[in-house]
């Protein structure tokens, strides 16, 4: 893959198009809409920006800090998100599948609907995150820290999810699990139901 660069100079200038965009609200098509693909960024500090809707596929943006942004409806397939910072955020309906978030934070932010089919959230932070109704098919959330998450009406379905602590979880009741492989190599038989619930709610 041909991956170019783009300095945050640039980002800063897409963006600002961007939110035009949105307060325009022009055509889906229009050039002043974020589409970045194949491209590598430069760390960044970007704050209070609104880039929902925006297509971002495949790209490096490890490192980077994200505060308050808006991510609602986003389309974020397949990037690299390791090691960022999203403190506060809002990814209502952001589609985040196959993108690699180990070690990020989401402190705070709220995901409901948000799809992080077979992504990588390894050792991320998700503490006070809102993750009502999202999509955690195949999603490996090995040794993440869970600490006070919404998960009402989540679908759970093959994720990954051992950890050496105990969760602090909400909204199971209503979630759908099935196949949550719970060992440190997901190389145990998975559980589902009232097993996969027992162990998500230990103490």
């Amino acid at each position: 893959m041909n991956v170019s660069e783009i300095v945050s100079e640039q980002l800063l200038e897409r963006t600002n198009r961007h939110e035009a965009w949105i307060l325009a609200d022009g055509p889906e098509r229009s050039p002043d809409r974020l589409v970045l693909l194949d491209r590598r960024v430069s760390p960044v500090h970007l704050e209070s920006l609104d880039l929902s809707s925006a297509q971002i596929v495949r790209c490096d943006f490890s490192g980077s800090t994200f505060v308050k942004c808006n991510f609602s409806g986003a389309i974020l397939f397949d990037n690299n998100f390791r090691n960022c910072k999203f403190y506060s955020c809002e990814f209502r309906k952001a589609e985040l599948k196959g993108s690699d978030c180990a070690d990020a934070d989401f402190s705070g932010s709220r995901m409901t609907k948000v799809d992080f089919s077979s992504a990588n959230l390894q050792r991320a932070t998700l503490s006070q995150c809102d993750l009502g109704w999202a999509f955690l098919i195949d999603t490996d959330l090995r040794f993440a820290l869970l600490d006070n998450v919404n998960l009402q009406g989540a679908r759970m379905v093959g994720t990954r999810v051992f950890n050496t602590r105990q969760f602090s979880l909400t909204g199971l009741d209503s979630a759908i699990i099935r196949d949550v492989l719970v060992d440190i190599d997901a190389e145990k038989p998975p559980q589902s139901g009232l097993d996969a619930l027992s162990f998500l709610l230990a103490k």
